[in-house]
């Protein structure tokens, strides 16, 4: 269980987002109020810079969370991530905190991840997986099912984690996609069941003219998008698709 956001727009939206984060991993009033305090990360690139953060600190205890994104910055693409560790998941400080990067061909992919995923089951041969957390171990299987493209990569390895039963509960998945020109994309996927369908469902933000965002529920309630009851406050704020691979635009 964890919380984060994806932005691609201004530093200034993305500054917001990250106290909203902060605020969220401290007391998740959508979650029984517990912390997410297993460590925290974080990427963001512009057109001159790929700044790349992780940590085992508690978000909300680092001084390194409320000055990670440049708010001077016009134009980024970003990821932001909180961690509480899944049941039996490793935690060793920074080394399981996300985001987690995996090479695609010319393409650099972070990811960070909100869920569970049975590692076990991902075929990884010639990996201990007791030694890596779940995300760490689905960069490893991108990397090994890689096609030539990004899109059908991920979505090959959507396809493996269902075919082999590895999909524990949720599937939150943020990527940040950074070519080797300099162009990046963030892009996102959800599936979850409704058992806490309040907690995992994921919320876009378009502004007008001023960027947009993707981020868990308890972010956009800190952020003062949606109320508790998880209805939206404003007409730029809509509840993010489910099982669809989403570019965020």
């Amino acid at each position: 269980m964890c919380r984060m956001f994806g932005v691609k727009g201004s530093g200034l939206l993305a500054v917001k987002l990250q106290e909203a984060l902060i605020q969220a991993a401290r007391r998740d009033v959508i979650d029984d109020n517990i912390s997410h305090g297993d460590g925290w990360g974080g990427v963001w690139v512009s057109a001159f810079k790929l700044n790349y953060f992780r940590s085992g600190e508690p978000i909300f205890s680092s001084d390194d969370a409320r000055g990670f994104f440049d708010p001077r910055v016009s134009q980024m693409a970003g990821l932001s991530h909180a961690r509480k560790a899944a049941p039996n998941e490793p935690v060793r400080g920074a080394y399981d905190s996300h985001p987690f990067s995996a090479h695609l061909g010319d393409d650099l992919v972070f990811v960070t991840h909100n869920g569970w995923i049975d590692k076990r089951k991902l075929g990884l041969e010639g990996v201990d997986v007791s030694k890596i957390n779940d995300t760490e171990a689905f960069c490893l299987l991108l990397e090994k099912l890689y096609s030539g493209g990004f899109t059908r990569t991920v979505e090959n390895a959507l396809s493996h984690v269902y075919e082999v039963g590895a999909n524990i509960g949720a599937l939150n998945l943020f990527f940040l996609r950074v070519t080797r020109g300099g162009d990046s994309e963030v892009y996102y996927y959800s599936d979850y069941g409704e058992k806490k369908d309040a907690y995992y469902r994921l919320y876009e933000w378009h502004q007008d003219g001023g960027g947009s965002a993707v981020m868990s529920s308890t972010v956009a309630y800190m952020a003062g998008l949606i109320n508790i009851h998880s209805e939206t406050l404003r007409e730029d704020v809509r509840p993010a698709p489910k099982r669809k691979l989403t570019r965020l635009d």
